[in-house]
């Protein structure tokens, strides 16, 4: 990911944007990445407190603004002591978060244990909820804001074994269009980037996918119509669209960013 760190633009002047499981491997840590080199000041607000100061260091080293902090978005006293950290070191204002953070789990819907369905839903659902409720006031005293979560293709169209992880990313869709009604006076927008198969970064060394990434090669030749990878990066792109304000306009909705996933109508191979 070569790419150099530019000057924060003006329009967004070094606002604060909190990114939950930035320090990711795939699609967190290309959104912290994208939104830095968009000119927003990041916190990288993730589980692994080691993984999100790296991030926060190679950010810097390309010339951006990062700080970090450690959260359990399963845990409400740690999102509150987390988004309450990140409002006082900002002054009591803060531009916007992305809700990143999340996991995934597979299982047959007759077949799941309650604490398996509680746990995804806990995470994926309540967590973005609960960061969302810690840093809204600081939007509110900061005259407005921008909140993303990130959601999946699995709200739109889904497998099998997927009951609890494609309920709480379609969840995110219904409290996106919620926050943005109870918020829109306040000026603060809440949408939603749905990611398609995105590999881990290590895909972008040189280009080739890691054995555990293999799987994405299938769907790029025979579930996509962009016969291309998705990188981590166009999720982040998409995110920080959202969050500037070129994006103003838009609240209570929702961007797919699958090169086609959702769109084509059966699986087709190479030749076609």
């Amino acid at each position: 990911m070569g790419e150099r760190m530019g000057e924060p633009s003006a329009a967004n002047g070094g606002r604060a944007v909190v990114v939950t499981g930035g320090a990711g491997p795939a699609v967190g840590s290309g959104v912290a990445l994208a939104v830095a080199r968009h000119g927003f000041r990041v916190w990288i607000a993730d589980l692994d407190l080691n993984a999100a100061k790296a991030m926060a260091e190679e950010i810097r080293g390309e010339g951006g603004q990062a700080d970090c902090v450690q959260v359990d978005t399963a845990d409400p006293a740690s999102v509150a002591a987390a988004m309450a950290t990140v409002v006082e070191a900002e002054g009591g204002v803060v531009h916007g978060l992305v809700n990143s953070a999340g996991i995934g789990f597979n299982a047959l819907a007759a077949d799941m244990e309650v604490e398996d369905f509680d746990r995804i839903i806990a995470i994926d659902l309540r967590g973005p909820w609960l960061c969302a409720k810690g840093l809204i006031p600081a939007m509110v005293a900061g005259g407005g804001g921008s909140i993303v979560h990130i959601g999946s293709v699995h709200a739109l169209a889904t497998i099998p074994t997927q009951t609890a992880y494609a309920a709480a990313k379609a969840g995110l869709h219904g409290m996106a269009r919620a926050i943005a009604a109870d918020y829109g006076g306040h000026c603060i927008r809440c949408n939603v980037v749905n990611p398609g198969a995105v590999p881990s970064r290590e895909a972008y060394g040189d280009g080739s996918l890691p054995a555990k990434d293999h799987w994405v090669d299938y769907m790029v030749r025979c579930q996509q119509f962009l016969h291309q990878v998705i990188n981590p990066l166009d999720i982040g792109n998409a995110c920080a669209f959202l969050l500037g304000d070129g994006a103003k306009s838009i609240t209570g909705q929702a961007i797919t960013v699958d090169a086609g996933m959702t769109t084509l109508l059966w699986s087709h191979t190479e030749e076609l």
